[in-house]
């Protein structure tokens, strides 16, 4: 009977890759989500690592082929081919996991079938996507952050927005070891960058601010940890090399190409330097302050909602490279503000950012959004 009692969520997957940073909190979630009470059905576009990962996670996945709005037949067949996926599953609620897509063809199905819809943003959407009519329909919208909801604000009553934080797998980032002396002298002073190498990453900027405070402290070492996401079009792990090269601190900066040793890497870096140009929520920031390790970070989108400005790290204008210099000098060089970091960071974001709390509250707007509407 228990098993009969639950409510089937259908979560909508717009992606391939398992590796991208959205897709992977959501598996964080099946972790502590009350599978009791929800049981999650996914659709995703193709056979690939995102559906292995929630098969693994005893999700059963389903696939569909991504199509385009328009005002055209296979826009069309693709509302009714959600439609009666809705009603042939029994759904009892849509959650739209990522939204990426301008009027994706679950949303108008949803509407159409009386199935409540809640739509999650794992980016601040741009303003075409916020203006996106079909989200009109949707009970509730979930961001990871204020900064990403702000788009939304005016266009949709704030009750329907939310801000769930991601889950992040803190159990990984605890004490343990790391790899100083596999890329330089142990006793050497690194500074790191983590992420996925795309232009609003700032990789670039990152390798500006070494080349800068080169020139001050010629003694300190560079690990730029990550590389292109799958089917990337861009060679940018290349393109940064050659700026590295062109900048000359090819000598200091070591490339390591993408990883899965996140949290021995971040014990490495004495300090974590964090440039994205935009960024919705930074759970780098985080995994970083698990560990004890400084963070220095550009001051946009969601990051100061996540980093404690001299708590748990330095914020910094965006773009400004020599302040951002300046910033990781200074946490370099005064080892009792990193010390009382180390020994306050990691129990802060974990009471902060607790995965547990995080599935609770999603669950919440879940119930919300599938209790019934007053007329």
């Amino acid at each position: 009977m228990k098993q009969a009692s639950r409510a089937r969520v259908l979560w909508v997957v717009d992606h391939v890759d398992a590796s991208i940073g959205s897709f992977t909190n959501l598996v964080r979630l099946l972790r502590y989500l009350d599978r009791d009470a929800f049981e999650v059905v996914a659709v995703v576009p193709a056979r690939g690592s995102c559906g292995g990962a929630l098969q693994a996670h005893g999700v059963r996945v389903l696939y569909r082929p991504l199509v385009a709005s328009g005002r055209n037949l296979p826009y069309l067949s693709a509302v009714i081919a959600a439609w009666r996926l809705l009603q042939r599953e029994a759904i009892a609620l849509l959650y739209f996991t990522d939204y990426v897509r301008w009027r994706p063809a679950e949303l108008p199905a949803a509407r159409w079938a009386r199935v409540p819809a809640v739509v999650r943003f794992g980016a601040p959407p741009s303003t075409g996507g916020a203006a996106d009519p079909s989200l009109l329909g949707a009970r509730a919208i979930i961001a990871t952050s204020r900064a990403a909801l702000q788009p939304l604000r005016g266009r949709l009553p704030d009750a329907r927005l939310h801000v769930v934080h991601p889950c992040i797998d803190f159990d990984r980032f605890g004490a343990g070891g790391d790899h100083r002396g596999a890329f330089f002298p142990r006793a050497t002073p690194i500074v790191g960058f983590v992420g996925i190498f795309r232009p609003e990453k700032g990789v670039e900027e990152f390798l500006d601010m070494a080349a800068l405070l080169r020139t001050r402290r010629p003694d300190v070492r560079y690990l730029a940890v990550g590389g292109d996401s799958a089917g990337a079009t861009r060679n940018w792990l290349a393109r940064m090399q050659e700026h590295a090269a062109a900048l000359g601190i090819a000598d200091v900066v070591h490339f390591t190409g993408l990883r899965t040793d996140i949290p021995e890497m971040m014990r490495t870096v004495d300090v974590l330097v964090v440039p994205s140009l935009t960024e919705a929520f930074g759970a780098v920031i985080v995994e970083a302050n698990a560990v004890g390790t400084p963070v220095v970070a550009f001051a946009v989108g969601g990051i100061p909602e996540v980093l404690e400005h001299e708590v748990t790290g330095l914020l910094v204008p965006p773009r400004d490279v020599a302040a951002t210099a300046a910033a990781v000098q200074r946490a370099l060089e005064d080892g009792a503000w990193r010390a009382r970091v180390a020994a306050a960071a990691p129990a802060r974001v974990r009471a902060r950012f607790d995965p547990a709390e995080q599935a609770r509250a999603t669950e919440a707007i879940w119930r919300a959004a599938l209790a019934p509407t007053v007329p």
